[in-house]
C-alpha cells in the first residue's frame, strides 16, 4: 500500500493515509461530524471473501512451543510502551477515549495485542520503538480454502456474473459478508431472559 496512489501522485496516497480507518460501519471518530466536500475513498472489492478463501486458520490442540513453518500458526503477545508507524498504514487499534469506537494511530503507547505471525511480520516492518514480543501459543493451520472455498466461490460466482438480477447479486454479496461476521463472532455469549419478576 505504501506505493498506492489514486491519480499517480503519492501525495493523494499521503492524504489518505491520515483518515485511514479500515472495514468499519463507523466514520473515524477524530472526523466525524465534520462536512467535507470532495471526498475520496478505496474500497477493495469483496475483501472479506478474499481473507477468508486466501487465510489460513487454526485448530487443534495448542502446542506450547513456536514452530516456524507454513503448517502451524503462532500467537504472541506484544507489548507496547511507545511506538510509532512511519512507513504504512497503521493496523494495530486503539480506543478513542470519550467514544466506543475504534481507531488506528500511528503512535501506540502502553497497549498489548495478541497477534499472529503475518500481523507481528507487519509490526516489525512498520512500527518502530519500545516493542516487546513473547510467544503464546501454537497450533495447526488449515488454509481457508478447504473450509470455506465451495461456499465463497458459488455466491462469488453469483454477485459477479451478468445477466444475473441485482436482488441475487446483493443477496450473494450478503452471505459472503456473513460468513466472514459469524465465523468471527463469540460463540459464548451472556443472554438474560425477561421474568414477570424482572
Amino acid at each position: 500500500m505504501n506505493q498506492f496512489t489514486l491519480s499517480g501522485v503519492m501525495s493523494d496516497y499521503k492524504f489518505l493515509h491520515q483518515f485511514y480507518q479500515g472495514g468499519l460501519t463507523m466514520a473515524n471518530p477524530t472526523h466525524a461530524g465534520n462536512v467535507i466536500k470532495n471526498t475520496a475513498y478505496v474500497d477493495i472489492n469483496s475483501s472479506y471473501p478474499t481473507q477468508m478463501i486466501n487465510g489460513k486458520f487454526p485448530f487443534g490442540k495448542p502446542i506450547y512451543e513456536e514452530r516456524k513453518s507454513d503448517d502451524y500458526i503462532n500467537l504472541y503477545e506484544v507489548k507496547i510502551s511507545k511506538a510509532i508507524n512511519e512507513k504504512g498504514l497503521p493496523f494495530l487499534f486503539d480506543f478513542l477515549k470519550g467514544t466506543e469506537g475504534k481507531h488506528y494511530p500511528y503512535k501506540i503507547k502502553n497497549s498489548t495485542f495478541y497477534l499472529t505471525d503475518a500481523e507481528v511480520e507487519r509490526v516489525k516492518r512498520y512500527y518502530k520503538g519500545n516493542i516487546t514480543i513473547n510467544h503464546v501459543v501454537c497450533f495447526s493451520a488449515v488454509k481457508g480454502e478447504k473450509i470455506f472455498g465451495s461456499y465463497i466461490k458459488k455466491f462469488y460466482d453469483i454477485k459477479s456474473t451478468k445477466g444475473i438480477s441485482e436482488a441475487e447479486k446483493i443477496a450473494a454479496k450478503l452471505f459472503l459478508n456473513a460468513l466472514y461476521g459469524k465465523f468471527g463472532q463469540d460463540i459464548e455469549r451472556e443472554s438474560r431472559v425477561l421474568t414477570p419478576n424482572g
